[in-house]
């Protein structure tokens, strides 16, 4: 029997001596003995090696560093659309936002509308609504909010710097018709329906 199998093993020699000693009154049991049998093996223990995992990533031969310390190599993406390769558009310092962060724009004043953010470079617009209700939306990647058509576009199309001087396009929207009703025929109208009365 392989004795390594067990945590802990004892020969057959074990022995439990147990001494009773009774009287009319009261009895008492004495702990068992322990004859000391075979050594005690324990398993040795188990040990694994330690292993060091090192990953290397290539980048693009004209990588740039981004300002944000971020490591985004756009031009390896397979997404990466045509219009931005020829000529190849500098985007080391385009947000890449995956989600809309914290904004202070303010709609207190403003008209109903559409709106870039300058601030966080045009990849986030709001919509403000009865002067002071704000929505927030996110361009897809490579493409900035047009302020001149409301839109998402390819970042090489869009200024977003000059976006606030475009803000007043947003006065066309949601103006009252003022187009006057159409003015009835000459002569009135004139209803052709018979009428009947009692005599």
């Amino acid at each position: 029997q392989d004795y390594y199998e067990y945590d802990d093993y004892y020969d057959d020699d074990y022995v439990d001596d147990y001494h009773l000693t009774t009287t009319t009154t009261t009895t008492t049991t004495v702990a068992p003995k322990r004859r000391r049998g075979r050594r005690r093996f324990r398993r040795p223990p188990q040990t694994t090696p330690s292993t060091t995992t090192t990953s290397t990533t290539t980048l693009s031969p004209n990588y740039k560093p981004r300002p944000d310390g971020r490591v985004i190599d756009y031009m390896a993406d397979p997404n990466f659309p045509y219009e931005l390769r020829k000529p190849l558009v500098d985007l080391t310092e385009y947000p890449f936002y995956v989600s809309i962060p914290d904004s202070d724009f303010s709609c207190n004043g403003r008209h109903n509308g559409y709106y870039a953010n300058i601030a966080l470079r045009c990849q986030v617009y709001h919509h403000c609504y009865v002067g002071h209700q704000r929505y927030d939306f996110l361009c897809p990647n490579y493409t900035l909010f047009d302020q001149t058509t409301f839109t998402c576009r390819f970042v090489n199309t869009v200024d977003c710097l000059s976006s606030e001087t475009h803000y007043n396009r947003n006065d066309e929207l949601y103006v009252l018709s003022t187009t006057p009703l159409p003015l009835p025929p000459p002569g009135g109208v004139h209803n052709n329906a018979t009428h009947s009365s009692r005599n």
